[in-house]
């Protein structure tokens, strides 16, 4: 069964509060479209397939959730992919800089990650699927789906490919948590007081308050995210989100109080019949030795390990992403 925040833990005060600032960017890669879910208005990045490329597999891209972030986070990668057709949706309740809806708890609640997963399978169903007839995703392996996660959303894709094995080809994860902490549950005693803490109308005020500024999120990123450091334009699409405050905050807070990891995924991981990759980068020295055991636990996974990069390959090194994908969808199943 999936948590669902709105019945299981405290909910969070909502209101009205700014910050950050706003940069000029360069022209995007790609459309900004629409989609309905469940009632939520959801944008998504779409790109069209590079010419003489149309019979390429359709990208499904699945962006991380935390302070300024949304689908946004592809736009250096899709810059870069000479391939099929790329589909970027906004989670619920993220991008609303984008145009899309805020998720609020106190009306709604949402299941994690079922809620997010179901909101990729409408654009499944609804977007992609319409632009790639359902016929001939079963009938040709081309044309079915390779979903791309980063971070700690690597339990979206796995559910989404656990329950659309049909129609998900391949599975790429870059930078997922560790073996163990997919496959480890975190208490629901915990969960609910790091969701306590972080929805406080207090503390929690103060603290994001902190952390949605300028200097918190350039010194988190370069100590976290980037090998090198953090560049203009990922600041400024992250305070850009930032700017609409609380409204911005509930995906994070689920997020950071743990609830991705409030089950374990080992039965998904085990029996998926996809090809699945982990793709890390060279600098993530901490992660790169405990990721080994998908390899040897999965049915058919790879691990590549890219020359650079740290925490947001996609956004630091996009041109050797975008070759690893390539590679990973011509790469034959090892089953």
């Amino acid at each position: 069964m999936e948590l669902n925040v709105a019945t299981s833990l405290q909910q969070p005060t909502t209101s009205t509060s700014t910050t950050g600032t706003t940069k000029d960017r360069a022209v995007s890669a790609c459309d900004l479209r629409t989609y309905v879910h469940d009632g939520y208005t959801l944008k998504y990045r779409y790109k069209a397939a590079t010419p003489g490329k149309e019979n390429e597999p359709p990208l499904l891209l699945i962006h991380p959730v935390g302070i300024g972030m949304s689908s946004w986070f592809w736009e250096n990668f899709i810059a870069e992919w000479k391939g099929g057709p790329v589909y970027a949706p906004d989670l619920i309740g993220c991008g609303i800089d984008n145009g899309s809806d805020a998720w609020k708890p106190e009306e709604k609640g949402m299941f994690f990650p079922l809620s997010w997963v179901r909101g990729c399978e409408t654009l499944l169903e609804k977007v992609i699927y319409k632009n790639n007839p359902l016929s001939s995703l079963f009938s040709s392996n081309n044309k079915k789906v390779t979903v791309v996660t980063q971070g700690g959303l690597a339990p979206v894709g796995v559910m989404l490919a656990s329950r659309n094995p049909d129609t998900v080809q391949n599975l790429i994860m870059s930078s997922p948590p560790t073996w163990k902490e997919m496959t480890t549950a975190v208490p629901e005693a915990e969960l609910a007081k790091n969701y306590d803490a972080l929805t406080s109308p207090i503390l929690g005020k103060v603290a994001f308050g902190a952390l949605e500024s300028s200097w918190a999120i350039r010194f988190f990123s370069n100590l976290f995210l980037f090998e090198n450091k953090a560049d203009d334009e990922w600041m400024s699409y992250c305070l850009d989100e930032c700017l609409h405050g609380e409204e911005a905050r509930p995906p994070i807070q689920a997020f950071n109080a743990g609830l991705m990891q409030h089950r374990s995924y080992l039965d998904e991981l085990t029996s998926l019949p996809q090809s699945t990759f982990i793709v890390q980068g060279k600098a993530d020295v901490n992660r790169i030795p405990q990721q080994p055991e998908y390899a040897t636990q999965m049915k058919d996974c790879t691990l590549v390990t890219l020359p650079a990069g740290l925490n947001v390959l996609p956004w630091e090194c996009p041109a050797v992403f975008a070759e690893t994908v390539q590679q990973a969808q011509q790469q034959p199943s090892k089953k």
